[in-house]
């Protein structure tokens, strides 16, 4: 089966590949009929294959994927695909002939960041340079082989020059050079973790010239519950230096994990999930465990509102006074700027979400819709922390940090 993002792209740019490629590799192409989007085919071994062309326009077309059963599937540019995602898994689905061939998929295409695709094939930060030469294996099964535009020997002249100078520096290293970078279909695309994240050291002292500690937290059970504390210094900037994160733990037990930072940081305020009013008033007016009393201080309802809380992280992400200040991770005389947040690198969780939470995927048959897919239990944590201290102490016409 090949899957394309629509029947148009199948004939305009799929087929005449075909056509022209296939020939060379000892594949005779016997028929084609276009109204039923079959292509049969003779090997070199004799063998008469049918393969079947699907597209992933949308959700009606994606359905014809199914009841198929298949050897092989090429899907060409799922990044494209309005319903990409469902696309890939239903033709994972129908990988299950019984020719004895190994059963394989392929999937090309420019790389749209860390999106659905990435994650599939457990992609979580950029390729490694021998993506670009040997290809890298990045999980069991998974095999990526990237390719730059410069390669291709039928360049007009001035072509790439051109492209380079039209798309700037970090689209063309997606579309020209095939990197996987963090921008496109990322909640945060301006978060990169050499940027944001530092030593723990270097983190400690950070926050230790912070003046307005606080936290956020996350409730959970089945999904983990969170924890992210740090504070604030006097040009607004955040330091992050902990964070706790784990399943099937109590309201009560990460109370006490709460209280522990609290006496052990100075942590002076909590910025609750509201979808537990229980465990909220557990932590502010007192509950037992294992026979001791506990109380948490400066426990806080969590602003909830979306967007504005993404909003809000966005700008603390940015970088300031490039060419006047040095980064606290870099060394002394590289006026790369200061990050408004930063993360000591202790917080696996937290870092790990920042890159993977994306944007819901397009489903043309349905309205848009606030929010995001992945894991986002410390990133909520910090979404709740960062939107009440902005609307607290800055003024609603100020959208930058004091340098």
């Amino acid at each position: 089966m090949i899957v394309v993002p629509d029947y148009s792209s199948f004939e305009d740019i799929t087929r005449p590949l075909l056509n022209r490629f296939w020939p060379d590799a000892g594949w005779d192409i016997r028929t084609s009929r276009s109204a039923g989007r079959i292509i049969e085919v003779m090997s070199k071994k004799g063998t008469l294959s049918t393969i079947y062309v699907r597209s992933a326009s949308d959700n009606r077309n994606v359905e014809r994927i199914q009841g198929l059963t298949i050897d092989w599937a090429w899907i060409d540019e799922p990044s494209r695909m309005k319903v990409g995602q469902k696309a890939f898994n239903y033709t994972l689905g129908r990988m299950r002939g019984t020719s004895g061939e190994k059963r394989t998929l392929f999937v090309t295409g420019s790389p749209r960041g860390f999106n659905w695709l990435a994650t599939a094939w457990g992609i979580k930060e950029e390729l490694p340079p021998h993506a670009w030469q040997s290809g890298v294996d990045t999980q069991p099964d998974y095999y990526v082989r990237a390719a730059r535009t410069a390669w291709n020997t039928e360049n007009p002249p001035d072509y790439l020059e051109s492209l380079i100078e039209a798309y700037g520096e970090e689209y063309a290293r997606q579309e020209l050079q095939g990197a996987i970078i963090s921008s496109e279909g990322r909640i945060y695309p301006t978060f990169y973790k050499s940027v944001h994240t530092i030593d723990h050291a270097k983190a400690m002292r950070l926050f230790s010239h912070t003046h307005n500690r606080s936290g956020g937290a996350d409730f959970g059970w089945t999904n983990p519950a969170a924890l992210v504390w740090g504070g604030w210094d006097s040009n607004g900037w955040k330091t992050y230096i902990g964070e706790w994160y784990h399943k099937r733990k109590t309201g009560e037990e990460q109370g006490v994990a709460a209280l522990t930072a609290s006496q052990n940081y100075g942590i002076t305020k909590w910025c609750c999930d509201t979808e537990n009013p229980e465990t909220i008033n557990k932590w502010r007016y007192g509950f037992e465990l294992n026979g001791k009393r506990y109380k948490v201080p400066g426990v806080k309802d969590a602003i909830k509102r979306w967007q504005p809380g993404v909003d809000a992280v966005r700008i603390q992400l940015g970088i300031h006074g490039v060419g006047k200040l040095d980064h606290p991770g870099h060394p002394p005389g590289n006026k790369l700027g200061r990050p408004g947040l930063l993360l000591s690198e202790k917080m696996v969780n937290t870092i790990e979400e920042f890159q993977s939470y994306r944007e819901i995927e397009i489903d043309p048959d349905k309205p848009p819709r606030e929010g995001a897919v992945g894991e986002c239990h410390a990133l909520d944590s910090v979404r709740y922390d960062v939107i009440d201290y902005h609307l607290k102490y800055r003024p609603k016409d100020v959208h930058e940090p004091r340098l």
